[in-house]
């Protein structure tokens, strides 16, 4: 491991006779002045809260915050958490190696500290981007993959640091302080970077702290490649459900047709929901919404499959409950873990009837033309997937002015809450 004494660099060889690394010795029980016993249980319990912490936030953004209030004031006065800015770039290609991070650029995105909020929000202002320069020990880190920390930032050392830095003057905040810089790897991939200092008067890192850091680092890493993968398969199943979902109602005799796709839960935008409306032969329409179960890439491709199926089938004007026999069929091909509720009707505005089939989905809203809301009676019958059931059907009118209402599962969750 390469540490930093000092100003000066110095390697696990390079020591005494008795151990002692050179610029240690004669130094004498001062060198432990200020350092308090570590009490086990106390230790386990800040590593238990802090990981709880850490695991509990959402967003990359998020799991750097809760790791730098984590480290605050315990084991540094002032912490910088940075992240490589490709991170934050949808399609970009996985974060490098160490070693390939040096030229890279990298956004400060958490800052926490004990000190006056003004003194430092000018310095080192959260969301700026900037490149490591050499000097910096963040750099060191980032490039050798392991932790690099120093006893005291010798004035030297402080001003080539405060060289390379923008906006405002660094010197004052790690001149005389001990420095840590831990980097954020994961399956041997480097995405940043965090950095602590302590004010001169406190004890200096020793290995426990740099232990401690490095499992909270780790945890937090792997927080952040699990929230930019899983960000990367949401944007890849909106473009995809993008690509497969009618943008603007369609045009057709006799109805006017409206949709809206607005997920229940904002850290899961996408989902297996899925609608059409189909022109079918003698002016009538046919309406089908569904819902696969899950959420993510893997519930819009099956969305996809059925969303294409649906299509093929009511070009051939089967009857909805037929239909969705059918439809049940080639979903058991796909696999035996392909569920999903789908509801399939048929409206003729010349009859002013509507005949609807269901497969487990939620039964239609009919709104009267007098304001009068209803729930339409149908059967629930069984998802598809399932395989081997029957679909009944059920007719109801629907006069002029009358709107019917399909939805998926955000009506049954407010319905839940308002029971509640």
């Amino acid at each position: 491991m390469l540490t930093y004494r000092g100003d000066r660099r110095e390697r696990d060889g390079d020591r005494g006779p008795h151990g002692e690394a050179e610029g240690e010795r004669d130094r004498g029980p001062e060198r432990d002045q200020g350092r308090e016993p570590l009490d086990l249980r106390d230790h386990l319990s800040f590593l238990n809260d802090a990981t709880t912490r850490i695991g509990a936030a959402g967003d990359m953004v998020a799991i750097a915050a809760q790791f730098a209030a984590a480290l605050v004031p315990r084991l540094g006065d002032f912490v910088s958490v940075h992240l490589l800015d490709a991170l934050f770039v949808d399609g970009a290609p996985a974060p490098p190696a160490p070693g390939a991070t040096a030229s890279s650029l990298v956004r400060r995105v958490a800052v926490a500290h004990d000190e006056p909020l003004e003194r430092w929000q000018a310095l080192v202002p959260e969301g700026a981007v900037q490149i490591m320069h050499d000097t910096s020990p963040c750099h060191e880190a980032m490039a050798t993959g392991v932790p690099v920390w120093l006893d005291r930032v010798t004035p030297d050392r402080a001003e080539a640091m405060a060289l390379s830095h923008s906006p405002g003057d660094l010197y004052p905040l790690v001149a005389e302080r001990a420095y840590l810089a831990v980097p954020l790897v994961v399956r041997g991939r480097v995405l940043g970077c965090v950095a602590l200092t302590r004010r001169p008067g406190r004890a200096e890192f020793d290995e426990v702290d740099v232990l401690t850091v490095g499992q909270l680092a780790a945890q937090a890493a792997l927080g952040v490649d699990n929230a930019r993968l899983f960000r990367g398969q949401v944007a890849t199943a909106a473009e995809f459900r993008r690509g497969v979902l009618p943008t603007t109602p369609p045009t057709l005799a006799g109805v006017e047709v409206a949709h809206r796709y607005l997920p229940a839960n904002p850290a899961v935008e996408v989902g297996g929901d899925w609608f059409d409306t189909i022109a079918l032969p003698g002016s009538r329409v046919a309406i089908v919404i569904g819902d696969v179960m899950g959420h993510g890439v893997r519930s819009a491709a099956v969305m996809g499959h059925l969303r294409i199926a649906v299509q093929t089938l009511a070009a051939l004007d089967l009857p909805p409950g037929q239909l969705l026999r059918q439809l049940d069929s080639l979903a058991l091909q796909l696999g035996d873990d392909h569920l999903a509720t789908c509801l399939y009707a048929v409206y003729d505005p010349i009859a002013s009837t509507c005949v609807i089939a269901n497969a487990g989905h939620l039964a239609p809203m009919l709104v009267r033309a007098d304001g009068r809301v209803e729930q339409v009676e149908v059967p629930s019958g069984a998802p598809i997937g399932v395989g081997g059931v029957a679909f009944d059907t059920a007719e109801i009118p629907i006069g002029d002015g009358d709107v019917l209402v399909l939805y998926t599962g955000c009506f049954e969750a407010m319905h839940q809450v308002h029971a509640a």
